[in-house]
């Protein structure tokens, strides 16, 4: 499966990005251990956030973009 990634700088995870950079680049997933976001809603606005931390303040793109 190829999807883009990006990674929780807090907890370590990898984690299928919900919301990538327009144009990001797919990497192939193989066997790597990778992890689902979760939306978190708060007062009618919503993000996407590390399943683990319950936060997005942490997430680093991984996938670069394409020119």
């Amino acid at each position: 499966m190829k999807t883009e990634l990006c990674k929780c700088n807090n907890c370590e995870r990898l984690l299928i990005d919900e919301n990538p950079q327009i144009n990001a680049e797919k990497i192939e997933v193989g066997n790597m251990k990778v992890h689902s976001m979760e939306y978190i809603e708060e007062e009618n606005e919503g993000y996407w956030a590390c399943p683990h931390c319950l936060t997005d303040a942490y997430l680093t793109d991984i996938s670069s973009v394409k020119n």
